[in-house]
């Protein structure tokens, strides 16, 4: 993010895979996110993904927003890591994507 005057919108993809129990059980997914900034400064948070999407009996793909109209404060390259802490519905998770899109106002 090398301009301040430019707003981002983030989201998360992810697929899950299961038995149909398992998918029943899987609405919502925590995440431990951490943003370090060009200048090393660390802003931690921790989310809750719902794990609602287009699915059938045994997978569904789920795309949600995380953040949107962000506009850094720094700029520069900015790090963003990912964590998912174990949980109910964690076994059924496929991975994680992250989609980023300037925004246009």
């Amino acid at each position: 993010m090398t301009d301040t005057t430019v707003a981002y919108d983030f989201s998360f993809y992810t697929r899950l895979d299961g038995t149909a129990s398992e998918m029943k059980s899987a609405r919502e997914l925590p995440l431990r996110v951490s943003w370090t900034s060009p200048s090393d400064s660390l802003f931690t948070e921790s989310v809750y993904m719902p794990l609602t999407g287009r699915s059938s009996r045994f997978t569904r793909q789920v795309l949600q927003p995380y953040r949107t109209g962000v506009r850094p404060v720094e700029a520069g390259m900015w790090t963003l890591s990912v964590a998912v802490p174990y949980s109910e519905g964690r076994e059924v998770l496929r991975g994680l994507g992250l989609v980023v899109a300037e925004r246009i106002d």
